[in-house]
């Protein structure tokens, strides 16, 4: 009787320990959703060391709501707030420290929707991983530099500019009207505003080139536009018209750049 009564009382002690160390869990996570959610980095420096890596913090939480679970080591808890984790420590001295963090760091609007549509941002990554991610400077350079030589390859001259000669007066030729097609390889509309195509045209006797450049026209998607220039004696030369875009490296890209979601894959790869 006397050894089990002793067991009893040892179980009761460990439950009421067990009880005590959760609500002094349960009362910190509650004070550290509530600091989160004002974006007060610099109170939670102390047991959140990797929030210096935050630009903002963000949490919508109800306390009542907050879930605690201890895991697989001693001392260690994974509490949820619902639309956000993290994993935290209590040392035998009570001391707590916050680890990994899940949906916790706050970002622009612009910086994740182009962080998401680019495949940046992982959602499964912890907050310190996105971090790293998301304040990778060269990513966006490397895009808009990389998607000019693209949008090159979506917009060509197909095949060669035909020459049709145009009679005049007792039947002598007055001038030629030369056309070229213009593809749009992409699924935009490309203003005519937005380029010009040159006809490369060499006088016969002196050999002189005059280009002769005129205004693109809108393209469809997936679409052509026949673009014309005319000219007297002159002869196009061997070179296919061609054609040069008039927006900058970045105003062709926020203009035109549709994102597939493995940009930040390829870029990474890239890079190896």
């Amino acid at each position: 009787m006397k050894i089990k009564y002793i067991i009893a009382i040892t179980v009761l002690l460990l439950l009421a320990c067990s009880k005590n160390g959760n609500d002094e869990v349960r009362k910190f996570a509650i004070d550290f959703a509530a600091k989160v959610s004002q974006n007060q980095k610099d109170s939670l420096l102390t047991v959140w060391p990797d929030v210096i890596k935050a630009d903002s913090l963000a949490l919508s939480y109800v306390a009542d709501s907050i879930v605690i679970e201890p895991v697989q080591t001693e001392g260690q808890f994974r509490v949820n707030f619902g639309n956000a984790d993290m994993v935290m420590t209590m040392d035998e001295d009570g001391k707590m420290i916050v680890g990994e963090t899940h949906g916790l760091f706050a970002y622009p609007d612009d910086v994740m929707e182009f962080a998401k549509c680019t495949g940046q941002w992982v959602a499964e990554l912890p907050d310190t991983a996105l971090a790293t991610r998301l304040g990778d400077k060269d990513f966006r350079s490397f895009l808009v530099k990389d998607f000019r030589t693209k949008f090159s390859k979506m917009l060509s001259i197909q095949g060669k500019a035909n020459g049709v000669a145009n009679m005049g007066e007792f039947g002598y030729q007055s001038y030629i009207n030369w056309t070229a097609t213009v593809v749009n390889k992409s699924d935009k509309t490309i203003m005519g505003q937005d380029y010009t195509v040159t006809f490369p045209f060499i006088d016969p006797w002196t050999f002189s080139t005059f280009p002769i450049t005129v205004n693109g026209k809108d393209i469809a998607a997936n679409g052509t536009a026949s673009v014309s220039c005319k000219n007297d004696y002159r002869v196009l030369d061997m070179k296919t018209p061609y054609i040069r875009i008039k927006l900058s490296d970045e105003a062709l890209f926020e203009k035109y750049f549709q994102p597939t979601g493995n940009e930040y894959e390829e870029y990474l790869s890239s890079k190896k």
